[in-house]
């Protein structure tokens, strides 16, 4: 009221649990300020690091924003160039955790992406997962037989098959 200013090291928060009392003591994400792709998820171990996935992953997750990723250093252009060639080719993107501070974490998809002979890397944000609930099983064939076309059994001789043309008459 005073135009105090709480330090924000004394700030806390906690999880109120459905009956209002208080429950555990948590923290907001920091901001996710570099993407490491390591080999595998086991190595995985803190926001930011990320592993190879195939591109259809993608489809399972409702990407809401995408942005381009500069590179911070020109120098490093070639580099990032044959990682993306080599992605594309091999058909995959890298699968990280990222925050923009605060309580929200969301999937992060580097996309390699190529257009009019360039190309940049694109972080694509989700925070969904796509839930289809209306699918259906597969039908059982057709009980109705397909009616066969009758085909030859051996081909016509050659000169059924060929017409020489003929030369006009002169008059």
């Amino acid at each position: 009221m005073k135009g105090e200013q709480v330090d924000k090291k004394k700030v806390q928060y906690f999880i109120v649990n459905p009956d209002g009392s208080t429950g555990d003591q948590v923290a907001p994400y920091p901001p996710t300020e570099r993407i490491r792709v390591v080999d595998s998820p086991s190595e995985v171990a803190e926001q930011g690091d990320g592993y190879w996935v195939s591109s259809t992953v993608l489809g399972e997750f409702l990407i809401h924003e995408e942005y381009e990723l500069p590179a911070a250093d020109p120098r490093n252009d070639a580099k990032l160039f044959k990682e993306a060639e080599d992605a594309a080719k091999r058909d995959e993107v890298v699968v990280t955790t990222f925050s923009n501070g605060g309580f929200t974490q969301y999937y992060g998809f580097l996309v390699p992406l190529f257009k009019d002979g360039k190309f940049v890397w694109v972080l694509k944000i989700s925070d969904k997962k796509v839930e289809y609930r209306c699918l259906r099983d597969v039908p059982a064939p057709s009980p109705i037989p397909f009616r066969e076309v009758k085909t030859l059994e051996t081909l016509p001789p050659i000169q059924a098959l060929l017409t020489v043309p003929t030369a006009k008459k002169k008059a």
